[in-house]
């Protein structure tokens, strides 16, 4: 999505993107309907590797459970692994991705991820001998091969300070680096689009309070959480009702029954209204009074913060990672520890109380997103970092 953002907003300037994904992406229409060149590679990024089900057995296997676990034995046991899938798949997959680039006289690799995500890319532009910057989006653990490649890119962009501290606390930096925290469209978020529509289309109480929840259906994201000061707050009042945007993600496919159930065991059955994955964000936003983020661990960044606060609407959220980068406590939301859900309850209830005080929020969050995180600013600032690697070529 934050890529889509970019390679949208550079239309028009000098730079000609070329977007590689993986198959089956998702976005890859979106991509094309933008009129870009888009390739595709049948990659497990960031999903491990699989092996025939014989290998598959021993490695599930109680002797290999125990090597996994031994002091020396295990770091022989991922060490070959790792070069195991080095170079089974990774440098055959660099390979292709140098060849294409050299094909379509590509100047810049901008890989999307992580540096421990974006082996492919980075060795990639090595082996091309064109210059490679790495967008880290994720708390990332570097390997001894992971330093090495870092110190094959030409320059960092981290998407907040956050991820930059965690990256730094692992090494000597010495790669030139840039936080370019991640933008919106504003035209794709206008805080004036009624509600009441979105409402009856959900089944939700158009005059109800309705506090919601955005986000892929995983574990950290702690919905949990929310639905226990959901819980709570239906003490006091008693017609709230929640609305829990998103779709499970791909190690967490029973989550979303697991939640229902959790729901009905806080008697929240009636009250709770599960959408699914939805495309229309900005709609969800617009049924909402209040935006909760309840992440039980640092948010790299919290894309749905931005959103929900472009459509003015009033965000409660976990006081960690890059949250507070972009929510100012008492100014533009309010900030809770992680996993409080008493505290997550209060904070619902002092809004539903106070609406003047809520929509104050909200104006004030819309208009923190129009001076620090539009995409015009973002894609300006990606811009700045090509031009000064191009440069240097």
């Amino acid at each position: 999505m934050s890529l889509y953002c970019l390679v949208k907003g550079l239309r028009g300037s000098p730079y000609t993107p070329l977007v590689l994904l993986t198959s089956g992406n998702p976005y890859v229409p979106r991509f094309r309907a933008l009129g870009v060149d888009v390739f595709t590679m049948d990659v497990r990024q960031g999903q491990g590797d699989t092996y025939a089900a014989p290998v598959e057995r021993a490695r599930d296997s109680t002797f290999a459970d125990w090597i996994r676990r031994t002091g020396p034995a295990a770091t022989v046991w991922h060490s070959g692994g790792f070069w195991l899938r080095f170079w089974r798949r990774i440098l055959p997959q660099a390979r292709k991705v140098r060849d294409l680039a050299r094909t379509h006289e590509v100047r810049l690799i901008h890989c999307n991820d992580a540096v421990s995500i974006s082996r492919i890319g980075i060795l990639a532009a090595r082996l091309a001998g064109i210059p490679c910057i790495c967008h880290v989006r994720r708390f990332d653990h570097l390997g001894r091969f992971e330093h090495w490649l870092a110190d094959s890119v030409d320059h960092l962009v981290f998407i907040s300070e956050a991820i930059q501290r965690q990256f730094l606390e692992q090494r000597r930096q010495t790669t030139r680096q840039r936080v370019v925290h991640n933008g919106l469209d504003l035209d794709d978020f206008p805080p004036d689009l009624d509600g009441k529509g979105v409402r009856w289309e959900l089944g939700l109480q158009s005059e109800k309070p309705v506090i919601g929840i955005v986000g892929r259906l995983v574990e950290w994201k702690g919905h949990e959480v929310f639905l226990g000061a959901l819980a709570r707050v239906a003490e006091t009042y008693p017609d709230v009702q929640g609305l829990v945007v998103g779709g499970p993600g791909v190690s967490s496919p029973f989550l979303p029954q697991q939640l229902k159930r959790l729901a009905a065991s806080l008697g929240l059955s009636e009250a709770v209204h599960f959408t699914g994955h939805r495309q229309d964000i900005a709609r969800m936003l617009a049924a909402m009074d209040i935006l909760a983020h309840t992440s039980t661990a640092p948010e790299p960044f919290g894309r749905m913060l931005i959103e929900g606060m472009a459509m003015a609407r009033p965000v409660i959220a976990s006081a960690d990672g890059g949250v507070p980068e972009i929510v100012l406590h008492g100014e533009t939301g309010l900030l809770v520890p992680p996993g409080d859900v008493g505290a997550f309850a209060e904070s619902m209830v002092s809004l539903l109380q106070d609406p003047e005080r809520a929509a104050a929020l909200g104006r004030a969050g819309r208009q923190r997103v129009e001076a620090h995180f539009t995409t015009e600013q973002h894609v300006r600032q990606v811009q700045e970092v090509y031009g000064v690697v191009l440069g240097d070529r």
